[in-house]
């Protein structure tokens, strides 16, 4: 034990009790490496918290979406809202006449049905995938993030008279035959369209940390097998599914003709 000399003589010091407050070199190292060990440790869970915030805000959207589609065919005489149409020249999409804004920029079509959308210029609204890092523009999904059946009808003239036509005529609410496995929209991964006709084209952006990284100007397979792409049905209910549980869906009734890979997108459809 060491010895202090003070007024009152020589007092005893406990031992230890002579260092100050600092830390030693040895000490500081000790503790951020305990803080970087920590942090590695946290921010697996901190990123599937994220990933899982994404998903949650993506069912959401989607959710909005099929209430928005039942107002349209409840104003329209029970047609459901078409995935392409031409009006006065004009390209108009389901995302156009379910918003009420034109995605051209020209005058709104109304009131809408209750989609958020505020044009191609502007990444905000009902139309934003919270996992889809591109945004809105005149070449990259222009009318969103998400995309809408093709098969429930589009008055687009290169599907109204193709080889294929009698699977895109438009359709009425009561052409649906199984509301609950007919696909209304989805996640979109292709840049040039509003629609899906294929299962390649779903967006599988939830469920894993790499998400969908594929080239969306070709219809590739998607890398990572256990992605899933979020859907709303069009009884209204939210689900998702894999790229390989869409492609292994069976042939639907009446679906002869059409490609493997678009039976999922036709059950639950009546022609």
């Amino acid at each position: 034990m060491k010895h202090a000399v003070t007024g009152a003589g020589i007092v005893p010091v406990p031992h230890g009790a002579q260092r100050g407050g600092n830390f030693t070199l040895i000490e500081l190292l000790v503790v951020i490496a305990v803080i970087a060990i920590l942090v590695s440790m946290l921010m697996p869970a901190l990123g599937k918290a994220r990933r899982a915030a994404y998903d949650i805000g993506c069912r959401n959207n989607l959710k909005t979406m099929g209430t928005a589609s039942a107002m349209y065919s409840g104003e329209q005489g029970g047609w459901i809202v078409p995935a392409h149409m031409t009006y006065e020249g004009t390209e108009i999409t389901w995302v156009n006449l379910l918003s009420g804004v034109h995605v051209w920029g020209g005058n709104p079509f109304g009131s809408g049905s209750g989609l958020v959308y505020f044009g191609r210029d502007r990444t905000a609204g009902t139309q934003v995938c919270p996992s889809e890092p591109v945004k809105f523009s005149v070449s990259r999904f222009p009318n969103g993030h998400y995309g809408i059946n093709t098969y429930l009808g589009t008055c687009n003239s290169y599907f109204a008279n193709g080889s294929l036509k009698e699977f895109y005529r438009c359709k009425k609410q009561s052409s649906i035959r199984r509301p609950s496995v007919a696909v209304f929209a989805g996640d979109l991964s292709r840049w040039d369209g509003p629609h899906v006709n294929n299962v390649r084209f779903f967006g599988y952006r939830h469920g894993t940390s790499t998400g969908d990284d594929r080239d969306p100007s070709a219809i590739e397979v998607p890398a990572d097998k256990r992605a899933a792409a979020n859907l709303v049905f069009c009884d209204g209910h939210i689900g998702k599914t894999t790229y390989i549980e869409a492609r292994e869906t069976a042939a639907p009734p009446d679906s002869d003709g059409l490609p493997a890979e678009a039976n999922f997108l036709w059950q639950g459809i009546n022609k």
